[in-house]
Protein backbone atom coordinates (compact mmCIF):
# COMPACT_ATOMS: atom_id res chain seq x y z
CA UNK A 1 0.00 0.00 0.00
CA UNK A 2 1.09 3.53 -0.69
CA UNK A 3 -0.15 6.83 0.66
CA UNK A 4 0.84 10.48 0.78
CA UNK A 5 2.91 11.29 3.85
CA UNK A 6 0.06 13.41 5.18
CA UNK A 7 -1.93 10.24 5.95
CA UNK A 8 -0.64 10.05 9.52
CA UNK A 9 -1.44 13.73 10.16
CA UNK A 10 -4.97 13.31 8.84
CA UNK A 11 -5.52 10.11 10.79
CA UNK A 12 -4.29 11.67 14.03
CA UNK A 13 -6.51 14.72 13.50
CA UNK A 14 -9.58 12.61 12.70
CA UNK A 15 -9.09 10.45 15.77
CA UNK A 16 -8.60 13.54 17.91
CA UNK A 17 -11.83 15.07 16.59
CA UNK A 18 -13.76 11.84 17.30
CA UNK A 19 -12.34 11.83 20.81
CA UNK A 20 -13.32 15.47 21.37
CA UNK A 21 -16.98 14.78 20.55
CA UNK A 22 -17.08 11.53 22.49
CA UNK A 23 -17.37 9.09 19.58
CA UNK A 24 -14.30 7.16 20.69
CA UNK A 25 -12.21 7.02 23.85
CA UNK A 26 -8.58 8.08 24.13
CA UNK A 27 -7.47 4.52 24.82
CA UNK A 28 -8.96 3.42 21.50
CA UNK A 29 -7.00 6.16 19.73
CA UNK A 30 -3.76 4.81 21.15
CA UNK A 31 -4.62 1.31 19.91
CA UNK A 32 -5.63 2.56 16.47
CA UNK A 33 -2.44 4.57 16.02
CA UNK A 34 -0.36 1.56 17.11
CA UNK A 35 -2.21 -0.63 14.62
CA UNK A 36 -1.63 1.78 11.75
CA UNK A 37 2.07 2.00 12.59
CA UNK A 38 2.34 -1.72 11.83
CA UNK A 39 0.94 -1.37 8.29
CA UNK A 40 3.48 -1.77 5.52
CA UNK A 41 2.94 1.60 3.88
CA UNK A 42 5.18 3.37 1.41
CA UNK A 43 4.93 7.10 1.93
CA UNK A 44 5.16 9.57 -0.95
CA UNK A 45 6.50 12.99 -0.15
CA UNK A 46 8.28 15.05 -2.74
CA UNK A 47 7.92 18.49 -4.25
CA UNK A 48 6.62 17.18 -7.57
CA UNK A 49 3.84 15.27 -5.82
CA UNK A 50 2.60 18.43 -4.07
CA UNK A 51 2.61 20.33 -7.37
CA UNK A 52 0.68 17.52 -9.07
CA UNK A 53 -1.87 17.49 -6.23
CA UNK A 54 -2.60 21.15 -6.93
CA UNK A 55 -3.15 20.37 -10.61
CA UNK A 56 -5.47 17.49 -9.72
CA UNK A 57 -7.42 19.67 -7.27
CA UNK A 58 -8.04 22.23 -10.02
CA UNK A 59 -8.86 19.59 -12.63
CA UNK A 60 -11.60 17.99 -10.53
CA UNK A 61 -12.63 21.18 -8.68
CA UNK A 62 -11.81 19.53 -5.36
CA UNK A 63 -11.99 21.88 -2.39
CA UNK A 64 -9.34 20.07 -0.38
CA UNK A 65 -5.83 19.69 -1.75
CA UNK A 66 -5.40 17.00 0.90
CA UNK A 67 -7.87 14.79 -0.99
CA UNK A 68 -6.14 15.65 -4.25
CA UNK A 69 -2.86 14.25 -2.89
CA UNK A 70 -4.40 10.77 -2.75
CA UNK A 71 -5.80 11.04 -6.27
CA UNK A 72 -2.55 12.44 -7.65
CA UNK A 73 -0.57 9.59 -6.13
CA UNK A 74 -2.87 6.95 -7.61
CA UNK A 75 -2.71 8.65 -11.00
CA UNK A 76 1.08 8.90 -10.88
CA UNK A 77 1.49 5.23 -9.97
CA UNK A 78 -1.26 4.02 -12.30
CA UNK A 79 -3.09 2.24 -9.48
CA UNK A 80 -6.66 2.19 -8.21
CA UNK A 81 -7.82 4.40 -5.38
CA UNK A 82 -10.46 3.37 -2.85
CA UNK A 83 -12.20 6.04 -0.79
CA UNK A 84 -14.95 6.16 1.79
CA UNK A 85 -15.61 9.79 0.85
CA UNK A 86 -18.80 9.60 -1.23
CA UNK A 87 -18.66 13.28 -2.12
CA UNK A 88 -15.12 12.97 -3.50
CA UNK A 89 -16.09 9.81 -5.37
CA UNK A 90 -19.10 11.49 -7.02
CA UNK A 91 -16.93 14.42 -8.08
CA UNK A 92 -14.36 12.27 -9.94
CA UNK A 93 -16.06 8.99 -10.86
CA UNK A 94 -16.88 9.85 -14.48
CA UNK A 95 -13.39 11.11 -15.33
CA UNK A 96 -11.48 8.70 -13.10
CA UNK A 97 -12.98 5.19 -13.34
CA UNK A 98 -10.02 3.83 -11.34
CA UNK A 99 -11.50 5.47 -8.22
CA UNK A 100 -13.79 3.18 -6.24
CA UNK A 101 -16.16 3.92 -3.39
CA UNK A 102 -15.71 1.77 -0.31
CA UNK A 103 -19.07 0.42 0.76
Amino acid sequence: MVAPSLLHFELANSLHQYTRVGVILGEAVDRMMALVSRFALDMADDHEHHRTALVVARRYAIASVYDAHYLALAERLGIGFVTADARLYRRVRDAAPWVQLME
